[in-house]
């Protein structure tokens, strides 16, 4: 009997001891602990006297979950536009020619390639600034007039007299142009025959030249021979077209 009663005051004294070390923790437990994503609960305020000696329920986290780095978007290259005064599409460091006049067609240096509209590119042409709508040779230069001439002979033909008539009358149009007349003979002959008579040609054209008012520092003459043919002289009628006087604008 005795020893039973001894039993009974242990237990109430342990109960004891639990209920006041339970409500010691209670009060002093406030809010939830959290460490290494781990939460931990205190039930200080539930009636259970497990509860009030500090039991602890602790609450694991969700699996983490990587969070994908957003990915980086390569900034668009910004176009920066160089100076281009004449707006022809050319920048100035390129352009070799910055006047060039609004809306007009250019080459890639910025230049028209064809100022005078002549047919002969820019840089081929020898007479820049020919009028427009004239004849032109492969220099770009303006044929004013041609004459023929007989097979070995300098003499100029009638029918060529208006010929150098409008010759003179474009001269007259343009006083500061000069002209080069320019002779020529078909294949038949030496060189140095050929060369005399074409000078003697080109001479013949400008004595006419010089009646119909032309001042004489306009006027220079030359003679090719057979170098310059315009075609083959394998026929009579091709030999006939290089037997000729060329009247040229000079560069």
């Amino acid at each position: 009997m005795g020893s039973k009663l001894r039993r009974y005051g242990v237990l109430v004294s342990l109960a004891g001891m639990l209920m006041v070390v339970g409500n010691a923790g209670a009060q002093e437990v406030t809010i939830p602990w959290q460490a290494g994503g781990w939460s931990q609960w205190h039930p200080h305020q539930s009636d259970n006297i497990l509860g009030r000696v500090g039991t602890q329920l602790y609450f694991s986290p969700a699996d983490a979950v990587a969070e994908k780095a957003p990915e980086k978007v390569a900034a668009a290259p910004v176009a920066v536009s160089k100076p281009d005064s004449d707006g022809d599409g050319i920048a100035d460091d390129l352009d070799k020619c910055p006047g060039t006049p609004k809306g007009a067609v250019v080459d890639a240096t910025g230049c028209d390639p064809d100022p005078d509209g002549d047919g002969v590119r820019r840089e081929d042409d020898k007479c820049p600034n020919t009028p427009a709508g004239v004849a032109v040779n492969a220099e770009g230069c303006w044929i004013i007039g041609k004459v023929l001439f007989r097979f070995d002979n300098s003499k100029i033909q009638k029918k060529y007299k208006p010929e150098l008539k409008k010759v003179s009358e474009s001269l007259g149009k343009y006083p500061d142009m000069k002209v080069d007349i320019q002779g020529h003979t078909d294949s038949v002959g030496s060189d140095q025959y050929n060369d005399k008579l074409s000078l003697k040609r080109s001479v013949s054209v400008k004595k006419s030249l010089q009646s119909l008012g032309v001042a004489k520092d306009r006027l220079s003459t030359s003679g090719f021979g057979k170098s310059r043919p315009i075609n083959g002289n394998a026929t009579a009628e091709e030999r006939a077209l290089n037997r000729r006087v060329e009247v040229l604008q000079k560069e």
